[in-house]
């Protein structure tokens, strides 16, 4: 059972998080970026940021679709099995 104390102190964070200002995005508790208080440079920092999240995300995948999109790694389940100590059967149902 909580205390009435750790009640209430759960209540007064839940407030602040959620219900104190207007501009706060209630997913997360935060104040909207968009909407209060940005500066030109929190704004170019934000751009710059997001500029780099992108460019790796599509080298990233680059590389993916050049080196790994067709390799294909062929598995045996006799030696996966005695690796892992569990015997296998080969007709495949579990016994």
């Amino acid at each position: 059972m909580i205390s009435d104390g750790a009640q209430n102190l759960s209540r007064k964070i839940y407030n602040y998080l959620f219900l104190n200002d207007k501009n706060r995005n209630p997913a997360f508790g935060m104040s909207c970026a968009y909407c209060t208080g940005m500066t030109i440079s929190d704004k170019r920092l934000l751009r710059h940021l997001l500029t780099a999240v992108l460019i790796k995300l599509v080298l990233l995948s680059l590389l993916w679709w050049l080196f790994i999109r067709d390799s294909h790694v062929s598995v045996d389940p006799n030696i996966v099995g005695n690796r892992f100590g569990v015997p296998t059967s080969t007709q495949g149902a579990s016994k």
